[in-house]
């Protein structure tokens, strides 16, 4: 799995700065936004519990006494490490 992060902005000059995150899995066309800094749209962990649907146990551990947006390099490696291809979670 890849993680891709853009940030957009410069907090010295304009005062703001926008990361968003994307993962994308071996094998898929596109990457997938987990992490965005804007109020609109789906929350990290919906955008997570979605993507990573086919690993139930890393989808029990997203969210509030779980990991949050901050974690994204931690639930990549969980999904690595527990769910990836090989795995029959």
């Amino acid at each position: 799995m890849d993680l891709y992060n853009l940030k957009i902005g410069n907090a010295p000059t304009q005062g703001i700065e926008v990361n968003k995150v994307f993962a994308m899995r071996t094998g898929e066309e596109f990457a997938t936004m987990l992490r965005s800094a804007s109020i609109l749209g789906k929350s990290f962990e919906e955008r997570a519990k979605d993507y990573f649907s086919d690993c139930p146990s890393l989808v029990s551990k997203l969210g509030t006494e779980g990991y949050q947006k901050k974690d994204y390099v931690e639930v990549a490696k969980y999904y690595e490490e527990n769910c990836g291809v090989n795995d029959t979670d």
